[in-house]
């Protein structure tokens, strides 16, 4: 078993959410919704405003952080923007962000922003911050385990669920309380796709829709 993160199995892992709501409750429930797989044309992450690529999760272990979705009225649904809740806020990868610091790994030294592919959370053992004077040349000190006496344990990241506040329902905004109270019926309605980001905010004409709005169509009643 590889002990390198692949970027196809960060996603899907990341993309695994629980839908809370009400609302969507009782479409999954009731209608058998349409699978389609979103392909997105690039995946941003976000740590304390700073956005980086996804490397930057090789240097966290699970029970560090938290990811959640981001839904910006400026970008494009097509972008996954993925923001890292990191819960201990003096980790050093923190520090290693905000003042741009290089990254010692065994007897070399990488640029800020470039992560070595042999790195990964299992094999960190681990971390030392090294300060400058005025920040300008801190280095952030990664010690490795052998690979042999790393685990094998997949890497899981909890990523916090989403749920819908806005349906479009032939044509009409609902709030997901509204949603409820149709009460609608298995075969009275189809359930699409969910709109989100820039496409929804242009749509609908305000970026609190941005977050995303369940499309759901009424089926006509046969006489």
């Amino acid at each position: 078993m590889t002990l390198t993160l692949h970027r196809s199995w960060l996603v899907s892992a990341m993309l695994y959410t629980a839908i809370a709501a009400h609302a969507q409750e009782i479409i999954e429930r009731r209608v058998p919704l349409q699978k389609t797989t979103r392909r997105y044309d690039s995946t941003v992450f976000v740590i304390n405003g700073t956005r980086t690529s996804n490397d930057i999760l090789k240097l966290f272990k699970p029970h560090e952080i938290e990811l959640k979705r981001i839904h910006d009225p400026n970008v494009s649904q097509k972008i996954l923007t993925m923001e890292v809740i990191v819960f201990d806020t003096s980790h050093m990868v923190l520090k290693y962000l905000n003042h741009k610091a290089s990254m010692d790994v065994g007897n070399q030294n990488f640029r800020h922003g470039i992560i070595p592919d042999h790195v990964h959370p299992n094999l960190i053992s681990k971390m030392t911050y090294v300060p400058s004077a005025g920040h300008q040349s801190d280095i952030l000190v990664l010690e490795l385990l052998p690979k042999g006496l790393a685990s094998e344990e997949r890497i899981k990241y909890v990523t916090q669920p989403e749920s819908i506040l806005w349906y479009d329902v032939d044509g009409k905004i609902m709030s997901q309380e509204e949603m409820s109270k149709l009460e609608l019926r298995l075969g009275e309605f189809e359930s699409g796709e969910v709109i989100s980001g820039e496409e929804a905010t242009k749509k609908y004409g305000d970026p609190k829709y941005a977050d995303g709005v369940k499309i759901v169509r009424r089926t006509p009643k046969k006489d």
